[in-house]
């Protein structure tokens, strides 16, 4: 008798055709074939895939048959709940039925997905003023709670249609580029702040606790949306004095939130207002948010206790450029340049600089085996990899062309360690 696999590594795919003339997720199946593969999976390591665009997948006619009835999850569009959350708002009944007649698609499948994972909503528009103001928080406190309460209301309908719904991490520093900044704009090495459900962990464990949801861990949106409250990396200059808030400057530490060494929740958390006791950060309106008790890696995956997890290589969102690396090609320069020009003095913070999310994942990476250990001592099972391969005229122009397949096989490899 075959044993349950100890650890599952999923590969996202859509049901439109890929390079082969097949459908994507078809085309995946042969990475099955590898002698790579089939060593991993001799030692423990299933391989799943995750289905990207359902709307497009219903209109297709796809089924788990197209993938020989391998364990999958559903990623739900990324802009889905934004744009339902503003559909309710306006009354646009076509949108609604859309995103609803999608689910109900779902719970047609057999078998049903594992789980479907959604990106949290945003609130209001994220269009901003591109100068030195742009990370600050721009929206009324209370609507943060209702939009967040509105996403259990959510939860619950999808739940009560014998789906499991999941709201996965998101970064509340996200990419100046399209369709927000030009349709047709590129992807900009800056960043701006937006207002948006699942930027901490105590905002998802929240919802979790509350309205019983699942929570998928975006490894890199959650290292982004750490160093952006925590005031590290590309947001250091932010714990500089003059531009701390004054309720930062007067904001003592919350210093009990894992104090018995425990996974957390919210149950056991005791805060200074009902900001940081629901979501886990302070803000004031006209100043960058910020937290007031600074939170790991090692903590937040500890905390969310995720069973599904996004897996990339990254350093930082925005990084240095460094000699002997490729140069950004002419086009994608002046793709900026036109993103930019509204935006006087604006193009000088990109120079020397490139978009570094969604990298490679390479088995020499420590810091990513580390992450990969604690996930796995905390309920950690399927491993969905996510990078993004080389598009030579936008901000990955430096990535490989190969990426999602070479990341797949580097991922079984580091597991295959972690797992003997």
């Amino acid at each position: 008798m075959a044993t349950e696999p100890k650890v599952w590594v999923f590969m996202p795919a859509g049901a439109q055709n890929g390079p082969s003339g097949r459908p994507q997720c078809e085309e995946r199946l042969d990475l099955l074939k590898d002698r790579r593969t089939k060593k991993a999976m001799d030692i423990g390591t299933g391989v799943g895939e995750e289905l990207k665009g359902p709307a497009n997948a219903q209109k297709l006619g796809w089924t788990p048959d197209w993938i020989s009835g391998m364990p999958y999850t559903v990623h739900m569009g990324n802009e889905d709940l934004s744009e339902l959350f503003r559909a309710e708002q306006e009354n646009d009944n076509d949108t609604q039925d859309r995103f609803w007649g999608t689910i109900e698609w779902l719970t047609r499948l057999q078998p049903l997905p594992l789980s479907v994972g959604l990106h949290g909503a945003r609130l209001a528009s994220p269009v901003v003023v591109l100068d030195d103001r742009r990370y600050n928080w721009r929206v009324p406190l209370a609507d943060l709670f209702a939009l967040q309460d509105w996403h259990g209301e959510i939860i619950q309908k999808i739940r009560a249609r014998g789906l499991v719904p999941a709201i996965e991490t998101v970064a509340p520093s996200q990419f100046v580029g399209p369709p927000l900044y030009g349709e047709d704009a590129v992807w900009v090495p800056m960043t701006y702040h937006e207002a948006r459900i699942g930027a901490h962990p105590v905002d998802l464990c929240y919802l979790r606790d509350v309205y019983d949801c699942e929570i998928w861990v975006d490894l890199e949106h959650l290292f982004f949306g750490l160093n952006f409250f925590n005031q590290e990396a590309n947001y250091a200059w932010m714990s500089e004095g003059l531009s701390k808030s004054p309720l930062q400057c007067r904001y003592g530490e919350v210093s009990n939130l894992a104090a018995d060494g425990k996974p957390y929740s919210i149950a056991g958390l005791f805060d200074k207002d009902e900001l940081v006791r629901r979501v886990g950060y302070a803000a004031e309106l006209g100043w960058p948010p910020f937290s007031p008790s600074p939170m790991d890696m090692s903590r937040a995956i500890e905390m969310m206790s995720a069973s599904h997890l996004h897996v990339g290589g990254s350093l930082a969102e925005v990084v240095d450029i460094l000699p002997g690396e490729q140069p950004p090609p002419a086009e994608y320069l002046e793709g900026i340049e036109k993103v930019l020009a509204p935006y006087p003095g604006m193009l000088e913070e990109t120079r020397g600089k490139r978009v570094g999310s969604h990298g490679s994942i390479y088995r020499t990476d420590k810091k990513l085996e580390g992450r990969l250990r604690v996930a796995l001592a905390n309920g950690g099972k399927t491993f969905l990899v996510e990078t993004s391969g080389l598009t030579p005229k936008d901000c990955w122009y430096w990535a490989k062309e190969d990426a999602l397949e070479f990341s797949f096989f580097e991922l079984l490899a580091m597991f295959g360690k972690l797992l003997t």
